[in-house]
């Protein structure tokens, strides 16, 4: 992988205001200074480095292949699903 363009790249391209959008290039505005994962990562792992480096995407990589994408999305609702069945089970030990 070379670089990685998102809507932040775009947006700062468009702010730029340098050439009309339709004329610049991804290769200009991607970002090449890449940060990723790999399959054997851990969630938490995952989340730390997207906060630390404050990106929403973090392409997954294993035998120098792009093999997947996750998002900040994804592992939020992970996290979410986590706490959800977290909370069912203690509410029925509770109850019981």
């Amino acid at each position: 992988m070379v670089g990685i363009i998102t809507e932040r790249d775009i947006l700062r391209a468009c702010a730029a205001g340098k050439k009309s959008l339709d004329q610049v290039r991804v290769e200009e505005v991607m970002t090449r200074d890449l940060v990723s994962g790999s399959p054997q990562d851990t969630i938490q792992y995952a989340m730390g480095v997207m906060t630390q480096r404050r990106v929403r995407h973090l392409p997954i990589v294993e035998d120098d292949r792009l093999i997947g994408m996750i998002s900040i999305g994804d592992l939020v609702k992970n996290q979410h699903d986590q706490l959800s069945m977290e909370n069912h089970y203690l509410k029925t030990y509770i109850q019981s």
